[in-house]
């Protein structure tokens, strides 16, 4: 059985070992870390499978800590799924700048094997993730009209560059190509792209190892033009004038 390797950043000692012994009952190494300071420290200097952190820490909200992660072109988890814990799960607002901030899902506390299981299905297949969420777009955006445009510019945008990025990969131009997959990955993940997004964000921590990984890198790349495939060519057929009725209907955007 795999077994994954998970940051747990979370300062309260008895949290903290409610969600390490729920972690490792689903098959998880933990490394545990009490501020945002240490926790940065782990993840600049080894890669994780996942990171759990909890909203509220000493030093830092979780919040920035995932930015600043996230916003590292030099960590290794800058591409890594993040999840939250939180003793407010109530706080529509709270919740919603999480998921704003990159992070994948917001958890009550404590954290529970079933929520672990839940939190370990963003490292799963990649045909079990939607080629677009609209409620994440949604809680991003707030805007119909900002939405499609945004899509259709990323759609257009995609087709174009997908080459490119063919190109980078045949050369083995390896920092480019990773320069390339960071600006998609933002892109993405305004568009809430989840498919694409978790097969850039995958290739994207694949080239942040050395020495590069060029045989499971080369399994990532099939995925990825497959999922490029998707948002260029299947997509579209949602973005038609009843599909933005129906959301409008459904979601009440307006």
């Amino acid at each position: 059985m795999k077994t994954y390797p998970v940051l747990l950043v979370e300062n309260h000692p008895n949290a903290q070992r409610t969600a390490e012994l729920a972690l490792v009952q689903q098959n998880c190494k933990v490394w545990a870390a009490s501020t945002a300071e240490a926790a940065k420290s782990w993840a600049d200097n080894r890669y994780f499978a996942l990171i759990v952190m909890a909203t509220t820490l000493p030093d830092a909200s979780g919040i920035e800590l995932s930015r600043a992660i996230q916003q590292d072109d030099q960590c290794p988890n800058q591409y890594t799924p993040i999840v939250a814990m939180t003793t407010e799960y109530d706080d529509e607002v709270g919740n919603h700048r999480c998921i704003a901030s990159g992070m994948r899902a917001v958890f009550a506390k404590p954290l529970t094997t079933s929520k672990v299981k839940e939190a370990l299905s963003f490292l799963h297949s990649f045909d079990q993730l939607p080629i677009y969420d609209k409620e994440a777009a949604w809680q991003l955006h707030e805007d119909t009209l900002v939405i499609l445009s945004t899509l259709r510019l990323f759609i257009h945008d995609l087709s174009f560059e997908s080459f490119r990025l063919q190109r980078l990969y045949t050369m083995k131009k390896w920092e480019a190509l990773r320069r390339a997959i960071r600006k998609y990955y933002g892109i993405g993940t305004t568009c809430a792209t989840l498919r694409l997004n978790a097969c850039l964000g995958e290739i994207g921590d694949l080239l942040h190892l050395s020495p590069i990984d060029e045989v499971t890198i080369a399994h990532q790349y099939v995925r990825l033009q497959q999922a490029i495939h998707e948002v260029t060519n299947d997509l579209p057929d949602y973005l038609t004038d009843q599909y933005i009725v129906e959301s409008v209907k459904k979601e009440k955007f307006l």
